[in-house]
């Protein structure tokens, strides 16, 4: 915009639009900023009680992943009692976190979990 020929009028005209663009864009972000806390908030809550109920049961070792099989959280006493070291297995692919001859057995077992049908696997 080229504002050397326009009128005062119309430059005051041009900054009103523009200081209501400014006013919409604020409220617009600052929304979209509330919203992001609330999200955060949740994302911790549900990450807490998935923590507390991993480390409630005992003797077990409770394994959360996503679709891609990455691992979002793990813990059990029987984590602990192997001496895993979660930070290791947190946020990694089941096939970065374990050797191939562990991937062979939990990688059908956990993607038949994710497709919903149900299975049972105990360690020997």
């Amino acid at each position: 915009m080229d504002i050397k020929h326009l009128s005062r009028e119309e430059l005051f005209e041009a900054l009103q639009s523009l200081q209501h663009e400014h006013a919409s864009l604020k409220l617009t972000y600052e929304k979209d900023l509330v919203e992001h806390q609330k999200i955060q908030e949740a994302l911790t809550k549900g990450r807490n009680l998935y923590s507390y109920l991993i480390n409630s049961i005992p003797d077990t070792s409770i394994h959360l992943l996503n679709k891609e099989l990455r691992y979002i959280a793990i813990g059990g006493g029987e984590v602990e009692k192997n001496n895993f070291d979660k930070s290791q297995i947190e946020g990694k692919l089941l096939k970065e976190a374990f050797p191939n001859d562990i991937v062979e057995i939990f990688e059908p077992l956990y993607n038949k979990a994710l497709k919903g049908d149900p299975s049972y696997f105990e360690m020997p």
